[in-house]
């Protein structure tokens, strides 16, 4: 479930993004994919701005990609059949194309994974004694 924040919490999360990743919120095409997604899948009103609060969580390093179908899924649609083809396109026209602006709001996350991969070693070998 997505987390609500007040108008100045978002202000203050915009406000820290990297310059790079703030024009996405203002970009035509990001728009236009948004509307082709709910057209595609035949979303409400109420569920378009539900996709567009989603994809906004994304693009403020609030929903990391990993959890975005399980959100479409709590959010948008409990189909998993749909859900999962929500996120798809979701995946597809939204985040795989600026997957490069993306890097540096979840840098963050990568190191973490990093680093819980260099503690615990390579699943694939055996510990050296």
């Amino acid at each position: 479930m997505l987390q609500r924040y007040t108008t100045e919490e978002y202000k203050k999360i915009y406000s820290e993004l990297p310059p790079k990743v703030r024009p996405l919120f203002w970009e035509e095409d990001i728009g236009n994919r948004m509307e082709n997604i709910a057209k595609r899948h035949e979303l409400s009103r109420i569920k378009y701005e539900k996709l567009r609060i989603l994809i906004a969580h994304i693009f403020l390093g609030l929903l990391p990609p990993k959890n975005i179908k399980k959100t479409v899924k709590e959010e948008i649609d409990a189909n998993p059949d749909h859900a999962e083809k929500i996120t798809v396109d979701i995946n597809r026209l939204i985040v795989a194309p600026t997957k490069h602006l993306l890097k540096e709001v979840y840098e963050d996350d990568h190191e973490e994974d990093k680093d819980k991969k260099e503690v615990n070693g390579d699943a694939y070998r055996e510990p050296i004694e």
